[in-house]
């Protein structure tokens, strides 16, 4: 009996508890409503700041221009951009003051600094980093620690990297170079861009270049820009277009003893230009001005370069390479070859335009255009008015320094390089450099080098300059 009173007197107790605890949860204060998540606010484009990070070798002329560039920097620098370099002093430098400009440092060793409005040049060695044999441009992981540097040095809202060298484009003629690099024990890769010479024949790819963007702290930029030759390719391109909004490069020459950096950095800081796109396309229209006399005054051969200079639309890259892709199935496809042989082999010996006499790179559009008129393909001819529906999208500005005796208005207007091979050329190229074409960004997209395995023609063509 007492045992069944306590389990009772257990019961009721119990009850009273969850009763109690019940009534305290009704009538307690109901939790505080969440404060509202502060609205993030997004700048407008007028207000970002941005930071250039110019990262080059000299390379001859090269040490000359960035001598000139960097006092000119530090003028064009504002709060909304800052400009940070690492630079190598080329294995030969000469001193020699050249152009009113003498070149900065001591041969074979790499500068670090940002630029200030106030930098003294003439204490340039304060801005040692390493010796250039230290800090190889070639290597992904010299890239991305000097992103890092320049990310923690100065933090911006948009971060553009500057290629400050000479470029090659892709080109797998280069039996020498691929050799060297089986030698030394290095990836085969396309002699690109950031022309190393203190080390030997080695440089930065565009493929290594895309892995040091995206293991950065800046791995989406807001434009990568080759201050560089034979760049603008869609080879070149392809392999970047995923890690940046906009690229700005040279299908030609880029050549202009310094003065268009600056330019750049000076509208960039522009707080009146609400846009990027619109920020570049004011930077094109004043060299637009001044770039022929600079031209005039620095080139030895006034027949010998068109330099040119242009920024595409990441974002249009796939759509192009889409259509390539459908292109080059045409042109592969059984038959076409054969039965259109005639006018085919015929464009490529004489109507193509070639950046270099050496270099095997054509304007893609007067190169497909050619192919539509030539072989009235109906499919090709509804695929070139696809590109030319599509290249308006792709490019948000395009100037050039002079006009080339009889260039098609296809090629004034716009300029994209692309890689052409016959059969021949194809099948002798080193066995290292086909794969790297191969198993490129663009290949892989578009096949395009399975035309290469059917054109037999010569590809000569005409030249910008030789």
């Amino acid at each position: 009996m007492k045992k069944k009173f306590v389990l009772f007197f257990l019961l009721i107790c119990s009850v009273f508890i969850l009763n109690g605890c019940s009534e305290d949860d009704n009538n307690s204060t109901p939790p505080a409503e969440p404060e509202t998540a502060p609205i993030d606010t997004v700048k407008s484009e007028a207000d970002k700041t941005y930071t250039v990070m110019v990262l080059g070798c000299g390379g001859g002329n090269l040490d000359f221009e960035f001598a000139i560039d960097v006092p000119l920097l530090a003028k064009a620098i504002s709060e909304k951009v800052n400009v940070v370099c690492q630079y190598n002093a080329s294995a030969q430098l000469d001193t020699t003051e050249t152009e009113g400009a003498r070149p900065l440092g001591t041969a074979a060793t790499t500068y670090r600094f940002k630029v200030t409005s106030d930098i003294d040049l003439t204490h340039y060695e304060d801005f040692r980093y390493k010796n250039a044999s230290e800090v190889s441009l070639y290597k992904d992981s010299t890239v991305t620690d000097f992103i890092n540097y320049a990310v923690d040095t100065c933090p911006a809202d948009e971060y553009i990297i500057v290629l400050y060298n000479h470029g090659g484009g892709f080109n797998i003629n280069d039996g020498a170079y691929m050799d060297y690099l089986l030698k030394a024990g290095m990836p085969p890769m396309m002699r690109n861009v950031l022309f190393d010479d203190n080390a030997g024949f080695a440089s930065l790819s565009e493929k290594i270049l895309s892995k040091a963007i995206a293991n950065s702290k800046a791995p989406h930029m807001k434009a990568v820009y080759f201050y560089a030759c034979n760049e603008g390719m869609v080879e070149c391109y392809s392999e970047l277009y995923r890690e940046c909004d906009y690229i700005i490069g040279s299908a030609h020459v880029m050549a202009a003893a310094g003065h268009i950096l600056p330019t750049l950095v000076k509208h960039l800081g522009n707080k009146n230009t609400a846009s990027f796109e619109k920020k570049v396309e004011d930077f094109m229209e004043e060299i637009r001005r001044w770039w022929p006399d600079l031209h005039k005054a620095i080139e030895t051969d006034p027949t010998a370069y068109n330099d040119d200079l242009s920024c595409v639309r990441a974002s249009q890259m796939e759509p192009l390479n889409d259509l390539l892709k459908r292109i080059a199935a045409r042109l592969c496809s059984d038959g076409f070859y054969t039965t259109h042989k005639e006018a085919i082999d015929s464009i490529h010996a004489h109507s193509v335009y070639r950046y270099y006499y050496w270099l095997p790179s054509y304007d893609v559009a007067h190169y497909i255009h050619l192919l539509a008129e030539s072989t009235k393909d109906e499919q090709l001819v509804q695929m070139a008015q696809e590109l030319d529906d599509l290249l308006p999208l792709l490019f948000v500005s395009r100037i050039s320094v002079k006009e080339i005796a009889d260039m098609p208005a296809s090629i004034t207007e716009y300029s994209l390089g692309i890689n052409l091979f016959n059969k021949t050329g194809w099948e002798s190229a080193n066995t290292a450099a086909k794969e790297y074409y191969t198993t490129s960004v663009f290949a892989q997209q578009t096949g395009w080098y399975r035309w290469f395995e059917k054109i037999e023609g010569e590809l000569s063509g005409w030249t910008a300059f030789k």
